[in-house]
């Protein structure tokens, strides 16, 4: 009986050093963890399940729409923003670059009916609703 109560002292001494202490030797508890159980993926469930829907509505844009001009596209004095679907990415990806005299690079880019049709909106967008009402603004129309 001796061996077996030693045991269970050396077990419980092990335990207590094993616990972290603070300054006053008292044991420090631990912060218990937040569970995040099925909340976050029951959120993208019901996300992935919303885009699906509207998804389901959304119109490809025809060719005709997504025609780009380029003498418009570069007459801006602002930065160029051009957003790229993932399938765009993949295939710019693959294309070689040229380097050109002066430090300057062609880089061809291939876009989608979608990623077109998109830049239009963007420049049209920013015209209607950011460059009017600026000019609006800084002569007191």
């Amino acid at each position: 009986m001796d061996t077996s109560s030693g045991e269970c002292e050396e077990k419980a001494i092990k335990t207590q050093q094993s616990r972290k202490r603070d300054a006053k030797g008292d044991v420090k508890k631990t912060p218990s963890k937040k569970k995040r159980g099925n909340e976050d993926g029951d959120e993208a469930a019901k996300r992935r399940e919303w885009l699906r829907g509207k998804a389901k509505d959304a119109v490809i844009p025809e060719e005709k729409a997504a025609q780009l001009k380029p003498e418009y596209l570069f007459k801006e004095m602002g930065p160029l923003v051009i957003h790229l679907c993932q399938a765009c990415k993949t295939y710019n990806s693959k294309r070689p670059m040229n380097q050109l005299e002066d430090g300057m690079a062609e880089l061809p880019l291939g876009m989608c009916t979608v990623c077109r049709h998109f830049l239009i909106q963007q420049h049209t967008m920013k015209f209607y609703h950011h460059n009017l009402p600026s000019l609006k603004k800084k002569e007191m129309l």
